[in-house]
């Protein structure tokens, strides 16, 4: 694959903090245990991360030679709007669990771009005073150990666009950016 990047202002996001959701996964056998589908509220403002630290191997003269990949970790923090009840309880249901990730980060040169995360935890935290009451979460995604099969019709996400892809063993997360309906 090429990097092919030109400049284009319709490819430029300037609003939303998209739409979220989560649905309970079990990561050894990669099924779901019920058929609920979390919405996760208005989105005040979220950040999606893919960092890697290099490792630096050198050889006897200590030239470097090879760089490996460590630590690394893909993440989306976010900050919710909403702070009544339900929402708060987030923080109680998502001790220990594991999730399938849906987030659609929205409209970018006329195509719908949508981030699924098969395998990821999350971590709440909330915020609540007079002037702030806000739920911010960190949701990493987890490698797979084994190749799976996603169907966007399977998953009971919302999915603006029919989307069927096998994540390959390690993989995190996939992007997919496409204007064709379902």
């Amino acid at each position: 694959m090429a990097l092919n990047i030109t400049r284009n202002k319709n490819a430029v996001v300037n609003k939303g903090g998209g739409e979220l959701f989560v649905r309970e996964i079990n990561p050894e056998t990669m099924t779901y245990p019920d058929s609920n589908v979390y919405d996760l509220g208005y989105i005040e403002v979220s950040d999606f991360k893919d960092t890697a630290e290099m490792e630096e191997i050198n050889d006897e003269t200590k030239n470097v030679v090879k760089l490996n990949k460590t630590n690394h970790i893909v993440q989306i923090t976010a900050t919710l709007l909403q702070s009544d009840a339900n929402t708060l309880d987030i923080s109680k249901f998502c001790r220990n669990k594991y999730f399938q990730i849906y987030y659609y980060m929205g409209k970018v040169d006329s195509n719908d771009q949508e981030l699924v995360i098969p395998v990821a935890m999350i971590n709440p935290s909330a915020t609540l005073n007079s002037t702030n009451r806000k739920i911010n979460i960190e949701i990493t995604g987890l490698k797979i150990s084994n190749n799976y099969d996603y169907s966007s019709g399977y998953s009971g996400f919302p999915h603006k666009n029919y989307i069927s892809y096998t994540f390959n063993t390690n993989e995190i997360y996939k992007i997919f950016d496409s204007d064709i309906g379902v």
